[in-house]
């Protein structure tokens, strides 16, 4: 799915990135767009999706008001925790450049493949 669209795909520990692929098409704008979203969930430990839907379900936007800068944090969906058992959330892969909606789902869907398909 990823290959026919132009997104950035990053796998990050906090400023370490740890894998990074960016397809035709992709601008550099999508790199301030990822780091927003890792920065969110590595500080959250959640998707931004959920944390998204969170917020705003409370009709709160914490990157407003002096919480979470907007410089440095966003709420758009496309980034997920990798979460390791006895170890908790060890990385963020981030996926920009479709609808946050679309980047989140790739995200999902490439995450389940890889579980269904790869993973032992």
């Amino acid at each position: 799915m990823a290959a026919a669209h132009p997104v950035a795909i990053d796998i990050r520990r906090h400023n370490l990135v740890l894998f990074r692929c960016v397809l035709p098409g992709a601008t550099a704008d999508q790199e301030e767009w990822i780091r927003h979203k890792a920065a969110t969930t590595l500080r959250f430990e959640r998707s931004t999706d959920l944390l998204a839907e969170e917020f705003a379900s409370k009709d709160y936007d914490p990157t407003q008001g002096g919480w979470l800068a907007p410089a440095d944090y966003t709420l758009a969906g496309g980034s997920y925790p990798v979460r390791v058992r006895n170890a908790g959330v060890v990385a963020a892969v981030t996926v920009s450049g479709l609808s946050s909606d679309d980047d989140h789902r790739l995200v999902i869907e490439s995450i389940r493949d890889y579980l269904t398909t790869e993973a032992v």
